[in-house]
């Protein structure tokens, strides 16, 4: 399982871009599980992940377009595409 942490902005971001980019489509299908702490989180199969990996880096406009590179939301994602094994 991978596990993408998210903030409000987070989920701003996810929804205001949403189709426009591969990425954002495939997390717009997500619903995050709020912890009680009321942090954010998705949590992806092996297969899930797999799919997303490839939806960022193979995406047309760059790397992670629309997001800055202090979101929470971009390290999140930048972490995750330097875990995924």
């Amino acid at each position: 399982m991978y596990t993408i942490q998210l903030d409000n902005d987070s989920i701003n971001a996810i929804n205001f871009v949403s189709y426009r980019y591969m990425w954002s489509d495939i997390l717009s299908t997500y619903e995050p599980t709020v912890n009680d702490d009321g942090s954010m989180q998705i949590e992806l199969t092996e297969a899930d992940a797999f799919v997303l990996y490839d939806a960022i880096l193979n995406d047309d406009s760059g790397f992670l377009p629309c997001l800055s590179p202090n979101s929470l939301l971009y390290q999140e994602l930048y972490n995750f595409i330097n875990s995924v094994v």
